[in-house]
């Protein structure tokens, strides 16, 4: 493991322009190796990463890599909710129940901040929807989905429009609601 991580640290030292995208490929073999900590810590340091004049690709890219980022947050806040969940049954412990808060926080001010870029983010919208729906805040979910589908700055996404069709389905939207949606 430490010679794909040497590899991978050479690699972003040989071409400057393709540091941020080696960066993320490193972070993603951490992350298929079980070291999310570690693949976090790396995007993290890439996202605050600058070498001359910012392009608009170093700036998508740089989306990207925060949006990955945030991604990892969700996971760290899954694995909170999961430990949460089994703790919670036995007693209450109000310290984790914040630690989650803040990680929910964190990850949703990123996501929220990443879908306001046009683009297909069915990953990143699906997991910022659990977010969400975990602490109940159906009119957020509503409003986020009625954008991811409707705004005309977004490619055309049929995905987006089953998102908001099955929202709408769960908190019980009338009939009428529904069969707009699916036109």
């Amino acid at each position: 493991m430490e010679h794909y991580n040497d590899f991978y640290e050479q690699m972003k030292l040989v071409g400057v322009n393709n540091y941020l995208l080696v960066s993320l490929e490193h972070s993603f073999h951490l992350l298929v190796n079980g070291q999310i900590d570690e693949a976090k810590h790396q995007l993290s340091m890439v996202e605050t990463w600058r070498h001359g004049k910012v392009t608009e690709r170093q700036g998508q890219r740089v989306k990207l890599v925060q949006a990955y980022r945030s991604l990892l947050d969700y996971f760290v806040w899954c694995d909170k909710r999961k430990s949460f969940s089994t703790r919670a049954a036995a007693s209450t412990d109000e310290m984790a129940a914040l630690d989650m808060k803040a990680v929910y926080k964190k990850s949703t001010v990123n996501l929220k901040e990443i879908l306001k870029n046009p683009g297909v983010w069915d990953p990143f919208i699906l997991c910022y929807v659990e977010m969400l729906e975990h602490y109940q805040h159906h009119e957020a979910i509503s409003k986020v989905l009625k954008n991811y589908a409707y705004d005309e700055s977004f490619p055309p996404n049929p995905n987006a429009h089953v998102y908001l069709y099955r929202h709408l389905k769960k908190i019980a939207a009338p009939q009428k609601k529904l069969k707009r949606v699916l036109k």
